[in-house]
């Protein structure tokens, strides 16, 4: 079978053998194309060559390896280079190209695997200076934590708010805060909610109420300068509050009090509340604008089967009385002054109903009494018992002038 570069191509004879032997003066020319086709070679089969053989080589027959470089003429057949293509088929149909096997000696290059973007390295907050560090940490440990009502959001908030305001120092506002948070009748605390407001006010109320100083802007104390030849009980009066008191607060006693002195005052008369489902007794102060300052809390006993009555209540005028006597109406037994047995015990401070449900009601008081037991329990014949030493402070803290102190009792 003749392969491409063998058949008969236009302008070329059967003769073309001898006229090219003819043609001997155009050797120079054919050997300058050979270069030309050699070149073309080198540059599409990468250096590969076959070493010229017979006129019918096999086309698939082996030839051993050359060094690539120019190579000798000895014949030129009508069929050109053997192996070779023609500048014509080079124009018409490109080669195919065989690549050649990669050498043993250059292992292909391996492809670096990619690797997980790096993440950019914050950057680190510098350390406060150590002053600075101080200052922060003083004023973390000061401020309170906010605590969670579960008596509602409004509740939450004001409590939070006085804790604040008394942490950041204003002890006057604070507590004024906290008091219509406690007093208010339209915010009724439970009661984990009341004692965490309670305590607090407990705290302040050492050096706002129960200490002789006097702080700006309190609305419920002041200082006073005795004059000469006044008493302490007519002070007290003017201001609607037991003289006992003011020896209270001010660390005196009235037989010793002295001219040109100043002393702490406070603005009577004061009053209480009941509770009657927590068993406890609040006393307040009120303010110029009728607002209310908590100033003390203790327990209280109330009448068995729910016979304390609810409602507006107020001091008897000058019924105050220290070692009592008393009458039980169910049995007739009196009991007279200094009876150890004495169920109301030493102190007592009766009241009378102001509402149309209590108006005219008599027999009722605040008082001690000799079963301590029986405080926080429904064990009295009606009235407000309290144990020995919180009676003789609340006697104190009461006044029964015609214009006294009032006690509202709430479920």
């Amino acid at each position: 079978m003749a392969m491409p570069s063998q058949s008969a191509r236009p302008g070329m004879t059967r003769g073309g053998m001898t006229s090219r032997r003819k043609g001997l003066g155009k050797v120079p020319k054919l050997l300058a194309l050979l270069g030309v086709a050699a070149l073309l070679v080198w540059f599409f089969w990468g250096g590969d060559e076959t070493t010229p053989g017979s006129a019918n080589p096999e086309p698939n027959a082996e030839a051993p390896a050359t060094t690539p470089g120019p190579q000798r003429v000895d014949s030129v057949a009508s069929t050109d280079l053997v192996g070779l293509p023609t500048l014509a088929q080079l124009s018409r149909t490109p080669p195919e190209v065989s690549t050649p096997p990669p050498e043993a000696s250059s292992p292909p290059p391996e492809v670096p695997t990619p690797s997980a973007p790096i993440e950019p390295t914050p950057e680190a907050t510098p350390d406060p200076p150590p002053a600075l560090a101080r200052a922060q940490a003083a004023i973390a440990e000061a401020l309170p934590t906010p605590r969670r009502f579960n008596s509602g959001g409004d509740a939450a908030t004001l409590y939070n708010r006085g804790d604040r305001l008394i942490a950041e120092g204003d002890l006057v506002e604070g507590r004024n805060v906290l008091s219509r948070l406690l007093l208010a009748d339209d915010l009724r605390l439970g009661p984990a909610d009341a004692d965490a407001v309670r305590a607090r006010l407990d705290e302040v109320n050492q050096t706002l109420f129960w200490s002789p100083d006097v702080a700006e802007g309190d609305p419920i104390a002041s200082l006073y300068t005795v004059q000469s030849g006044e008493l302490l009980g007519r002070i007290g009066a003017n201001h609607r509050v037991p003289y006992q008191l003011l020896e209270r607060i001010n660390g005196i006693r009235a037989t010793s009090l002295q001219a040109d002195r100043s002393i702490k005052v406070v603005r009577g008369p004061l009053h209480a509340r009941v509770t009657k489902h927590d068993f406890l007794m609040d006393v307040f102060a009120l303010t110029p604008d009728g607002e209310p300052v908590y100033l003390a809390h203790f327990p209280v006993g109330l009448g068995e089967n729910d016979k304390t009555p609810p409602g507006n209540w107020q001091v008897t005028r000058a019924s105050k009385t220290v070692n009592p006597d008393w009458r039980d109406d169910e049995n007739n037994r009196y009991y007279p002054p200094d009876d150890p047995e004495n169920p109301i015990g030493e102190f007592w401070i009766a009241i009378h109903g102001l509402d149309a449900s209590n108006r005219g009601k008599r027999g009722f008081g605040i008082h001690g009494t000799i079963d301590p037991d029986s405080i926080g329990t429904e064990a009295s014949r009606g009235c407000i018992r309290l144990a020995d030493d919180d009676i003789e402070l609340v006697f104190d803290l009461l006044t029964d002038h015609s214009q006294g102190s009032t006690l509202r009792i709430v479920p």
